[in-house]
């Protein structure tokens, strides 16, 4: 299997400049994910101050729904008779609230004011996210990792002490059933822990991940993580590790540090990816249909 992998190739199928023409820099895309009910990709821009919108039936026709903070995480967020979509900002102790079933542009209905700055989100239920903020240099208050309600309090740790006191950098989080996988960018690694618990269950490790970055999950539950050091890797259920696209390879010229991953039905994977000093985003599509990597995958 091994060989097979070695010759299988991700399929490029896909290219999109996330800019539009009311941008006044170049895209620095910081978080995507993907609304697989309306097949819309969301993806925050930090230097344009926006949320871009990008339907992958017409994937140029680009929407934006423009912030007056720098903007990082994203989460949808299903609510009663609504969906939302949960933004977190790198500059502000604030989270955005956007209705997204509005058509055709989304539109900010709250801003919720947060006692720290936030910037890992996804959601838990249907009354809370899962947040997580890095040390705050000004207070030096340390990394957390809490439960979030849709009213705008925290309700308490989402993982233990223990955790908390080991984390340093934790700027991305993705929730998988009952657990949360949260990449610590200083730690080089990813932490799995159960959110019924707060109790750590693993810390994923892997010699080519160096400076975590988006971590999400596919419906099967493979975990793909996208890497400074310029790799996106899968981590199959099984616990197997593989590189499955590499920035010089798979990047777009000078941009081959990949920043977000998406995983679409199907074995395809959305990938954004930044020059080396960061900014002057890329999306590009792959479509991880041959055989090797399929049954990679399923193991």
């Amino acid at each position: 299997m091994d060989t097979d992998w070695d010759q299988a190739t991700p399929t490029h199928i896909l290219t999109v400049p996330p800019g539009t023409d009311n941008d006044t820099a170049e895209p620095w895309v910081r978080t995507a994910i993907l609304d697989s009910e309306s097949n819309r990709v969301f993806l925050t821009d930090a230097t344009n101050t926006s949320v871009k919108v990008i339907p992958l039936a017409s994937p140029y026709d680009i929407s934006e729904v423009n912030l007056d903070t720098m903007p990082w995480g994203l989460a949808l967020v299903p609510t009663q008779g609504e969906k939302l979509l949960a933004v977190t900002s790198m500059d502000y102790n604030v989270i955005h609230m956007i209705d997204v079933t509005a058509d055709p542009t989304p539109t900010v209905v709250q801003r919720i004011y947060t006692g720290r700055r936030y910037i890992g989100v996804d959601a838990f239920d249907d009354s809370r996210m899962v947040v997580s903020c890095c040390r705050d240099g000004r207070s030096d208050q340390p990394p957390s990792v809490d439960f979030f309600t849709l009213g705008g309090n925290v309700e308490g740790q989402a993982v233990t002490s223990q955790l908390l006191t080991e984390l340093r950098d934790p700027r991305y989080l993705c929730v998988h059933g009952v657990h949360v996988y949260i990449s610590d960018f200083e730690n080089h690694c990813v932490y799995k822990a159960d959110l019924s618990t707060g109790q750590l269950i693993d810390k994923l490790t892997h010699p080519q991940l160096q400076s975590p970055c988006q971590v999400c999950t596919d419906h099967t539950g493979n975990l793909y993580v996208t890497s400074k050091e310029g790799r996106v890797l899968v981590r199959t259920r099984s616990g197997q590790w593989r590189s499955v696209l590499e920035g010089r390879q798979h990047g777009e010229g000078v941009r081959t540090r990949p920043r977000c991953v998406v995983s679409v039905p199907d074995t395809e994977l959305l990938v954004s990816w930044d020059k080396d000093v960061g900014g002057d985003s890329v999306l590009k599509g792959y479509h991880l249909g041959s055989s090797a990597l399929r049954h990679f995958l399923s193991t």
